[in-house]
């Protein structure tokens, strides 16, 4: 039993790569078929393609994602300024406090 199914498998595959392959072979040997991106001498450059929308919503995609990098690495430069700062401040408090003789030490 097992190997009827594993035979109807293997010949299910093989009569469906055979019957897509064909008609790939089919459809790519037709002259109308235009395949995107590709330039043909009776296309001029000013006709706009299918794809234009496309392209533009790309290009507007890819504008704001420079945007959003730009503004989280401003915000990461701050953080990292902010924290230097904050750093030398602390560490200038804990200097003075450690110098400072406490209220109920003699010095």
């Amino acid at each position: 039993m097992a190997r009827s199914t594993t035979g109807q498998l293997f010949s299910g595959l093989f009569v469906g790569a055979a019957i897509g392959a064909s008609v790939a072979l089919a459809l790519s040997s037709r002259t109308s078929v235009a395949v995107p991106g590709a330039r043909s001498g009776r296309r001029s450059v000013s006709t706009p393609t299918p794809f234009e929308p496309a392209n533009a919503v790309i290009n507007r995609a890819r504008t704001f994602v420079h945007e959003v990098r730009s503004q989280v690495r401003q915000a990461v430069e701050e953080g990292r300024a902010t924290a230097a700062q904050t750093r030398q401040e602390l560490t200038a408090r804990f200097e003075a406090a450690k110098r400072a003789p406490q209220d109920g030490e003699k010095p």
